[in-house]
């Protein structure tokens, strides 16, 4: 069946993006065609399919969830789930979409604490005086130059920490893949499923009308 995307999507790329799927919302366009031509006017109805993004091929995975239509009084309803695929307007399984990135500004981070880690370990090795005995080679501080030791310390610290809080923003903002709405798709449903027709029934709670499903 012919549908069109209502959701954009920033869809992420890390490993364990297939496990914590983002919702994807479609419209059905046009009746559905089964085989030998038969046809179904499920045109209007909602699907819902859960997407995660394939860095490697510059594609957005989806899976269908739902199918969920209402008629036209508002008695009747359908929702069933559904098994399927998306198939974009080049024919191919899976929605096109663009990468983006931020590698430029986690570079510019990644080199600030490579800056900061060098100014620490030059003020260290300034500050320390190097003897040579019978036992080889022996480092020690200067009295003199404590407080730059220190500060070279300082420095070294801060230096690691920064460092770690960039390795965790850097695996968080993992290139994602961007797809706005509107666009035009092909919804295939790869397991038959029987689509039952239920009606509703409005039942009065705390002098509220509620429609529920009725079990007759």
């Amino acid at each position: 069946m012919s549908a069109r995307i209502l959701t954009g999507l920033r869809a992420k790329t890390v490993d364990s993006a297939s496990s914590t799927p983002e919702p994807i919302i479609l419209r059905v366009q046009a009746p559905a065609i089964l085989p030998n031509d038969l046809q179904r006017d499920l045109e209007g109805c909602l699907i819902v399919a859960h997407g995660y993004g394939d860095l490697s091929s510059e594609r957005i995975e989806a899976r269908l969830v739902s199918l969920n239509c209402l008629d036209r009084t508002g008695q009747l309803i359908i929702e069933e789930e559904i098994i399927g695929i998306i198939i974009d307007r080049d024919g191919v399984k899976g929605l096109a979409a663009t990468p983006v990135s931020r590698m430029g500004v986690n570079l510019a981070r990644i080199a600030l604490a490579a800056v900061i880690s060098g100014v620490s370990d030059s003020l260290t090795a300034d500050s320390e005086v190097v003897s040579v005995s019978s036992l080889g080679q022996i480092k020690s501080s200067d009295p003199g130059k404590l407080p730059q030791a220190s500060i070279g310390k300082a420095f070294s610290s801060a230096s690691d920490a920064y460092s770690e809080i960039i390795a965790d923003l850097v695996r968080q903002q993992a290139p994602v893949l961007e797809m706005g709405s509107g666009k035009e798709v092909t919804v295939v449903l790869t397991k038959g499923v029987w689509l039952k027709i239920r009606p509703y029934r409005v039942r009065k709670e705390h002098g509220l009308a509620k429609r529920v499903l009725s079990e007759s």
